[in-house]
C-alpha cells in the first residue's frame, strides 16, 4: 500500500451455505440483537460491502466483524448461532429449512 494509508484487508467468506438474503431472511426470526447484527454485517460482506462499511453499519469494529467471518467461515451459522444457548439452539436447528 502506498502513502501510509491503512486499508483493512477484504474478508473473505468461504462458506457459502447461504445468500446475503438469506442471512437476512433469518435475521428477521430472530430476537437477539446481536445475533442479528452478526448475520446483517455477513450479508453486506456476502453483497461486497468493505469490512468497515460492514462494521459501522451494524455498530461493530472491522476487527470484531473480521473475527465473526472466521467463526462463521470455520463453523457456520448454526454453531454462530448455537453458542448464543438456549432457544437459539433450538431455532438453528429448524434454520436451513429456508426456501432456496
Amino acid at each position: 500500500m502506498s502513502g501510509g494509508s491503512h486499508v483493512g484487508q477484504p474478508v473473505e467468506i468461504t462458506r457459502l451455505d447461504y445468500s446475503a438474503s438469506e442471512l437476512r431472511a433469518l435475521a428477521v426470526k430472530i430476537k437477539d440483537a446481536s445475533v442479528v447484527r452478526r448475520l446483517l454485517a455477513i450479508a453486506l460482506v456476502l453483497e461486497g460491502q468493505s469490512r468497515a462499511a460492514a462494521a459501522t453499519a451494524n455498530g461493530m469494529t472491522r476487527q470484531t466483524l473480521r473475527d465473526w467471518v472466521h467463526r462463521y467461515n470455520a463453523k457456520s451459522f448454526q454453531w454462530t448461532y448455537a453458542t448464543i444457548g438456549g432457544s437459539a439452539r433450538r431455532q438453528a436447528a429448524t434454520s436451513r429449512s429456508l426456501p432456496g
